[in-house]
């Protein structure tokens, strides 16, 4: 609250004490910008399942004008979230319910993600800023390899090289897994690796689908399943590192 005095005085021929005719204090109370929101955070988690599609998650954000004025706000907010309205009027006490969601769709790599953002508040004529959290976590049945390449070195003829590399599933959903060689692979939208072998030959292999059960295929290609959020593993590759001579004559 700021308060002045003004005064308004008369100055007639030489007099310049003047006289004073009017006199008042002028008060002024300066009202910030002031909305209740129903929550600081908004938190989206998107759990994929093969027989589930990839829609936007939704919720409800309230806001409420509890400060003496009017109040003009429009909200800004980037991908992946997004919101069904941009611009609100709101009068004393008045509130109104606003639409927040999140495009798991983002995320086209199938890799689990959590992504962070602001939903901005910006308030007309007002330097103002509020904002709420959003945070959108993305879980896809991913898992962590301890290493990403295998060097085998050199391997005598007609012996076997093996190396283990370490699995970890630290994710909430399971994870069933096949190893191949393979050249040129590609993960298409229906969960499936599709690739040419070395021996030139086309496979497909299910990466994805968390309901196959456990198996055990060939020294080629071999299976498992990872139970979710549990511990970790060790798979040795041993037919993969083998190295055997070829027939001379």
């Amino acid at each position: 609250q700021i308060s002045e005095v003004f005064v308004c005085q008369e100055f007639a021929g030489s007099d310049r004490k003047g006289t004073t005719v009017f006199k008042t204090e002028i008060k002024g109370n300066f009202v910030v910008p002031l909305l209740q929101l129903s929550t600081q955070t908004l938190n989206f988690k998107f759990m994929w399942h093969k027989s589930t599609p990839i829609s936007p998650l939704s919720h409800s954000l309230t806001i409420t004008n509890t400060s003496p004025l009017d109040i003009r706000f429009f909200l800004r907010v980037q991908p992946p979230f997004h919101v069904n309205t941009e611009s609100i009027f709101l009068k004393p006490e008045d509130n109104v319910e606003v639409r927040v969601e999140f495009d798991p769709a983002f995320k086209v790599d199938r890799t689990c993600g959590i992504v962070k953002q602001k939903l901005m508040l910006v308030y007309q004529d007002h330097p103002q800023r509020d904002h709420v959290n959003l945070v959108g976590e993305v879980v896809f049945p991913n898992i962590l390899l301890s290493h990403d390449s295998l060097d085998f070195g050199s391997v005598l003829n007609e012996t076997t090289k093996q190396l283990s590399i370490k699995m970890e599933n630290p994710h909430p959903l399971p994870v069933n897994y096949q190893w191949m060689f393979c050249e040129e692979c590609e993960l298409t939208d229906d969960g499936f690796e599709r690739g040419v072998t070395g021996d030139g030959s086309l496979r497909s292999t299910m990466v994805t689908s968390p309901s196959m059960m456990n198996t055990q295929t060939g020294a080629f290609g071999r299976t498992g399943t990872i139970a979710e959020g549990l511990g970790t593993l060790d798979e040795t590759s041993s037919a993969v590192a083998s190295r055997r001579a070829s027939d001379t004559s």
